[in-house]
C-alpha cells in the first residue's frame, strides 16, 4: 500500500472518528436537553395539581357558606353552574339509557320505576334538558391525552437518539479498526 493511500485512509478515519464524536455529542446533548424538559412538564403538572387542590379547599368553604375572598366568588359561582351543567349532562344520559338516580341513595334505577327498589324512596322522573356541550370542554381531555403522548414520544426519541449516537460511535471504532488493519497488511 503505498503512502498516499495510508494518508488517505488515516485521514478518512481521523475524520470519522471526529464526526461520529460529534455527532455523539449533539445526541447526548439534545438527550440531556430532553430530560430537563420532561423534568419542566413534570414539575408544571405538579403545579396544576397543587393550584387545583387549592381550589378546591375554596370552592369547598364557598359551598360551606365560609366567607371567602370576594375576588374568588365568581369562579365558585362558575363551579356551581358547570357542576350544575355536568349532573344535567348525567342526567340526560341516564335517561337516554332509560334510567334514572334516586335521590336518597344514589344508585342506578331503570325510568319506569316509581320508587326506589334498594331504598323505596319515591324516584321522580326527571324532565329532558336540551343538553349543549362547549367546544373547550370537549378539547380539555384531548389535551391532557395529547401531552400525554407528547412526553411518551419524547421518550422514545431520546431512547432512539441514544441508540443512534452509540450505533454511529461504534461503527467508527470499527471503521477505524479496519482502517488500521489495511495499513498493517
Amino acid at each position: 500500500m503505498n503512502k498516499n493511500t495510508k494518508t488517505f485512509l488515516d485521514e478518512l478515519s481521523d475524520t470519522i472518528t471526529k464526526t461520529a464524536q460529534g455527532f455523539s455529542t449533539r445526541v447526548g446533548g439534545m438527550y440531556e436537553s430532553q430530560k430537563v424538559v420532561n423534568q419542566i412538564h413534570g414539575e408544571e403538572r405538579m403545579v396544576r395539581k397543587l393550584m387545583a387542590d387549592m381550589g378546591k379547599i375554596i370552592y369547598d368553604r364557598f359551598t360551606a357558606g365560609e366567607e371567602i375572598d370576594e375576588e374568588m366568588a365568581p369562579f365558585c359561582e362558575q363551579i356551581s353552574q358547570h357542576k350544575e351543567k355536568i349532573e344535567s349532562l348525567k342526567t340526560e344520559s341516564l335517561r337516554r339509557k332509560g334510567q334514572k338516580i334516586c335521590p336518597e341513595c344514589g344508585k342506578t334505577v331503570e325510568s319506569g320505576f316509581a320508587f326506589c327498589p334498594y331504598c323505596g324512596a319515591s324516584v321522580p322522573t326527571p324532565e329532558p334538558e336540551e343538553a349543549v356541550i362547549d367546544e373547550e370542554e370537549e378539547a380539555a381531555p384531548e389535551a391532557e391525552e395529547n401531552e400525554e403522548d407528547a412526553e411518551n414520544v419524547c421518550e422514545e426519541l431520546e431512547t432512539a437518539a441514544k441508540e443512534a449516537a452509540d450505533f454511529v460511535e461504534k461503527a467508527a471504532e470499527e471503521i477505524a479498526d479496519a482502517a488500521k488493519d489495511l495499513f498493517e497488511s
